[in-house]
């Protein structure tokens, strides 16, 4: 039987040489630009990035994270400000309603609680409450 497991391996590791090399990365220079949803998710990125990133909330102080919206006037300008940011941390529970108000990048997108998503406690009308 190890002989047939030695074979295996020898017919394995003879494979074809290829002339693909790693593709290099590129070494990343600057601040990292954050926009984070709420304000446990900004505290973390700042915590984890130190002064490898920048976080901003987009929400003005004083403001609650989950209610805010952009006002009509202003929203075209809170849209720019967001997508230009390289990273949006999303709680994944659609937390921050203003979210909906643009269209993101899908690499821009970190939805933080993806790993958990099957934990989620539903409520609403799929729970039958109105």
């Amino acid at each position: 039987m190890r002989h047939w497991i030695f074979i295996l391996f020898l017919i394995c590791g003879c494979g074809k040489k290829t002339d693909h090399q790693p593709v290099p990365q590129q070494e990343r220079t600057g601040v990292i630009s954050v926009v984070a949803v709420n304000y446990p998710l900004r505290y973390f990125a700042e915590r984890i990035g130190g002064e490898l990133v920048n976080v901003r909330l987009p929400v003005p102080a004083g403001e609650d994270p989950a209610d805010w919206r952009p006002e009509k006037g202003e929203l075209r300008g809170f849209v720019e400000k967001v997508r230009a940011a390289e990273l949006i941390l999303l709680n994944g529970a659609g937390y921050a309603k203003w979210i909906k108000a643009g269209e993101w990048r899908e690499a821009q997108l970190v939805h933080t609680s993806g790993a958990i998503r099957d934990s989620l406690i539903r409520v609403g009308k799929e729970e039958g409450i109105r």
